[in-house]
């Protein structure tokens, strides 16, 4: 997960890839109680949100608020996945 976090915080994946990405990798966690993976999914849906409002409004792009809340979201999963240790 954090792996694709850092490819578009990089620049090298598109905010659709890697919320999609995010999804399934949190969909396959194994070992991992349903309130960690509702932390996780409550993230991943503010992802989906901005996402889905975009392309609503026909963005290509995140606006400077877009990134501000994107920028917050990845952070707060940053900090979900490392309480439970996976990567």
């Amino acid at each position: 997960m954090i792996e694709c976090i850092d490819g578009y915080e990089d620049g090298k994946l598109s905010l659709q890839t890697l919320v999609s990405s995010l999804e399934g990798l949190i969909a396959a966690l194994e070992n991992v109680t349903p309130p960690q993976r509702n932390r996780l999914s409550q993230s991943w849906a503010g992802l989906e949100e901005v996402l889905a409002v975009g392309l609503d409004e026909g963005r290509q792009l995140p606006d400077a608020h877009d990134k501000e809340l994107v920028g917050q979201t990845l952070s707060d999963l940053r900090e979900n996945i490392s309480q439970l240790g996976v990567s």
